[in-house]
């Protein structure tokens, strides 16, 4: 929370932690059809995330995808191939990516007819004015 000041520099001093989500795609019955389904709250600031493919996706050429809700979609890993092992992907599109009201970010693999595997899906974030939980840094000047 920001100190009331009337001349000079104002002095931030609110602390958090960051948030993550994993994710862990095709774990579910219906996820390959449906898709798997991430809600960020209100004042969400995306730092980083991260995809790790731990078993093989079936179908041609399967590609996962993480896409949010804006006006404009944002593919924020753009296609990872999944049809191996291993495969990592950072997030490309959506670090520093600022949701007033929230977002809902949709993961799903697209590829001919796509047979069940297992992917990590990581978002961390942080919440704008959330400083709740932490402690007080320095001394007011």
């Amino acid at each position: 929370m920001p100190l009331p000041s009337t001349a000079g520099p104002r002095y931030w001093v609110g602390r958090q932690y960051g948030l993550d989500i994993l994710a862990d795609y095709g774990a579910g019955t219906n996820d390959i059809a449906d898709g798997v389904i991430i809600n960020l709250p209100p004042n969400s600031l995306l730092v980083s995330g991260a995809v790790n493919v731990q078993t093989v996706f079936g179908g041609t050429s399967p590609m996962l995808t993480a896409v949010d809700n804006s006006a404009t979609p944002l593919s924020l890993f753009g296609n990872v191939a999944a049809d191996a092992v291993g495969i990592t992907a950072a997030l490309t599109a959506g670090a520093d990516v600022f949701y007033p009201f929230g977002a809902t970010i949709t993961i799903k693999v697209a590829g001919g007819t796509v047979t069940p595997g297992l992917a990590l899906v990581r978002l961390s974030y942080l919440i704008k004015d959330r400083e709740n939980e932490v402690y007080t840094v320095g001394a007011y000047p």
